[in-house]
């Protein structure tokens, strides 16, 4: 049986035990404007080396998550279905089983709020120039 392919009986909802791709690839773009956003410090006394720790990061960042795409899609299972139905559904972690909208929000949040905050940054230091 396919992995997106799986009902809860309860809820009669789908369960899934990965992330959809969607949410990888949102990742990425996240981390993108990130290294974007942070290329507003060239100029300052410390924009070498803050390049320096936000490469870092990203490089960290999308590792890791092409890492963990790779796993996920070696897996044998079908088509990913359409974002909107995964997200209806349940993810299965170790811990126990969230809403996959959830588990989406959980995931993104961390580089969503670092990468909108380094964009927050920047436009205070143009205007601030």
């Amino acid at each position: 049986m396919h992995d997106h392919d799986r009902f809860d009986r309860q809820s009669n909802r789908p369960r899934s035990g990965a992330l959809h791709p969607l949410v990888f690839k949102l990742i990425l773009a996240l981390t993108a404007l990130l290294v974007i956003a942070s290329w507003a410090f060239v100029g300052t006394g410390y924009g070498a080396f803050s390049l320096v720790v936000v490469s870092a990061f990203a490089a960290i960042t999308v590792g890791l998550t092409l890492a963990l795409y790779r796993i996920w899609s070696h897996r044998p299972h079908g088509r990913a279905p359409r974002f909107s139905d995964w997200a209806h559904g349940d993810m299965e972690l170790w811990q126990g089983r969230v809403k996959a909208s959830d588990a989406t929000i959980i995931a993104l949040l961390p580089i969503a709020a670092v990468a909108f905050g380094m964009v927050l940054f920047a436009i205070a230091l143009q205007l601030a120039v």
